[in-house]
């Protein structure tokens, strides 16, 4: 049983907002900075988000998908 949960599927099930913010990256979004990134993260996490996925594009630097309960 997996405990993800999506909106809209009944009635106890938690609905959430996303947000989708770009990781910090280095000289021409090659390289996504670490130090950074960890962060940026822990600024949002500390507002109630936490880290729902990640995409990589193939030209470098990722957008980080976050999601919080409303």
């Amino acid at each position: 049983m997996s405990n993800r949960r999506s909106e809209g599927r009944g009635r106890d099930e938690v609905n959430y907002e996303y947000k989708v913010v770009t990781a910090p990256t280095s000289y021409l979004w090659m390289h996504v900075k670490r130090d950074a990134t960890e962060q940026l993260l822990n600024d949002h996490a500390a507002d109630g988000w936490e880290l729902d996925e990640v995409v990589v594009n193939w030209l470098g630097g990722a957008e980080l998908f976050l999601r919080r309960p409303r």
